[in-house]
């Protein structure tokens, strides 16, 4: 199962995301699925619930997809590219969020030396980052605010129904496996 997710010519970075117990486990390999599972202990991570992901264009560890939220909460994959669809303005956008990110004490991942011909992706310390780690940055910020606002509201209704819609929207997010018990 795990060799068909692989790209159909290989992969030069695959990783997995598994949840369980409200961990998220995360492995990455330069290499194809082959590799994963020769250098790593992917196939005895905990949890029912999780993905694999392999890409073509990629040397980097850093930038071997999944992509994890700042506090490890939250695992991204990016199917596909976001490269040729942003402008000068979308870049430096992109940019300033990240060196927003940045400022805030976040580790940029992915932030490796300029690689690129005509980097677009770069951070004020020169270094540049993968298209895809904004977004885990992004969702990963804006579950933690809805999940502080649902927790006042389960505190204040104290409503098992509403407690079924916290989960529901955590696990769609792929935040975690099991709400906290309160």
């Amino acid at each position: 199962m795990l060799k068909k997710a692989e790209y159909f010519d290989g992969g030069l970075s695959t990783g997995i995301a598994t949840i369980h117990n409200c961990v998220l486990y995360t492995r990455k390999v330069i290499g194809d699925v082959e590799t994963l599972l020769k250098e790593t202990d992917a196939l005895s991570l905990p949890g029912t619930t999780g993905f694999i992901h392999s890409r073509t264009d990629n040397n980097f560890l850093s930038h071997a997809h999944p992509f994890t939220s700042d506090d490890e909460q939250l695992a991204l994959i990016l199917n596909g590219t976001t490269r040729g669809t942003g402008n000068d303005e979308f870049y430096k956008f992109q940019n300033s969020l990240m060196n927003d990110f940045l400022d805030k004490g976040i580790k940029i991942k992915s932030a490796v030396p300029p690689y690129s011909k005509k980097p677009q992706r770069i951070l004020k310390n020169g270094l540049e980052y993968h298209d895809t780690e904004p977004y885990a940055h992004i969702i990963g910020e804006a579950v933690k605010i809805l999940q502080k606002k649902l927790f006042r509201l389960i505190l204040q209704k104290r409503q098992g129904t509403l407690l079924k819609c916290c989960r529901l929207t955590l696990l769609i997010l792929h935040y975690i496996q099991d709400f906290p018990t309160l």
